[in-house]
């Protein structure tokens, strides 16, 4: 087994964790997803069959939901539920049909991005991570995006932007349903990435074969005029020059008080900003809380002091050439 598609199947368990429902369609769309990027498909779980009036109704439900979700339904839909408000113009129209999707390699700085986001006038930034396009049938996500332009107006502002990094996976979806989306990919130096994934969740190898089969997801992605991509780098080093260029990328006026992520105090992801002692998979949350409350700050470069040596030996293996390729080294002597 490569190790592309090993890791795949450490993804599909991750994101299965929390879910007791209907996995096959989940794992359809994933092998989906890895046709377009010619991994190897990974196997359904197996599992006693329990065939009985609820679960028959639910794979039913989700087969049609699976239908209607490959043609142009949502987009009509969606667009329909727009033109059910009538108080509200073709400009607003427009700007609640344009969302702003922030997707990633996690710890590639979405989270800052989308606090950058929130700072914005006329953007209202939804708290958290949906996972909506993971595993909600089309129904529920129409509701659940009515929730939010009505969320977003009630603000004042006009446009919302949601950040969930593994929606990466789903961005064929994500423009079925908003065809004038625009996405911001984050990429990230995979040494810092992979660097601070484990110190939440261990596993050195896993989280730099993520890093590499996650930029090979998003690579698909980058010639479409719908979607930039931002290195975390260039936004902490240069963020005027590089929020200049986002916001024009957005069709919305830059206003330099984004940058300021520390004047309006969120608790997306735990309650208070106090940083933890220490970063572990019980403190992941509250650490990234604190650091989308603190000043704009340069987080890169940590792994030339902080990788061991097998780290580093390790992660030339799986993607030292990708990391030459992307210029963030110049060879493999680092």
């Amino acid at each position: 087994m490569s190790k592309e598609s090993s890791h795949v199947q450490g993804l599909i368990a991750e994101v299965s964790r929390p879910l007791k429902g209907p996995v096959i369609r989940e794992m359809s769309r994933l092998n989906e997803r890895l046709r377009d990027t010619h991994l190897k498909q990974v196997s359904e779980p197996t599992t006693e069959a329990d065939f009985n009036t609820s679960t028959v109704i639910v794979a039913l439900k989700s087969a049609v939901s699976r239908w209607a979700e490959s043609t142009s339904i949502p987009r009509h839909l969606n667009f329909a539920a727009q033109r059910t408000s009538f108080s509200l113009s073709a400009d607003q129209r427009e700007k609640l049909l344009s969302p702003i999707f922030v997707v990633g390699c996690g710890h590639s700085g979405t989270s800052i991005m989308l606090k950058i986001l929130d700072n914005h006038s006329k953007i209202f930034a939804i708290e958290g991570e949906s996972d909506c396009f993971i595993w909600f049938g089309l129904l529920r996500k129409l509701r659940l995006f009515l929730s939010w332009n009505s969320q977003t107006l009630k603000s004042g502002a006009w446009r919302w932007a949601e950040k969930t990094p593994k929606h990466l996976w789903y961005l064929k979806d994500v423009f079925s349903y908003f065809p004038n989306a625009k996405v911001i990919i984050m990429l990230r130096d995979g040494r810092d990435v992979a660097l601070s994934q484990s110190e939440s969740w261990g596993d050195f190898d896993r989280c730099a074969q993520r890093w590499l089969t996650e930029y090979h997801v998003a690579k698909q992605y980058e010639s479409h005029p719908n979607v930039t991509v931002v290195r975390y780098e260039d936004l902490v080093k240069s963020p005027f020059d590089t929020l200049t260029k986002l916001f024009e990328f957005l069709g919305e006026d830059f206003e330099p008080e984004v940058i300021h992520t520390e004047r309006v105090k969120r608790n997306w992801y735990a309650d208070g900003q106090a940083k933890p002692e220490a970063v572990n998979d019980s403190t992941h949350s509250q650490n990234r809380n604190w650091q989308i409350n603190q000043p704009l700050t340069n987080f890169s470069n940590r792994w030339v002091t902080q990788m061991t040596a097998e780290e580093k030996k390790t992660f030339k293996e799986i993607a030292g050439p990708l990391l030459i390729e992307l210029g963030y080294a110049q060879d493999l002597d680092w």
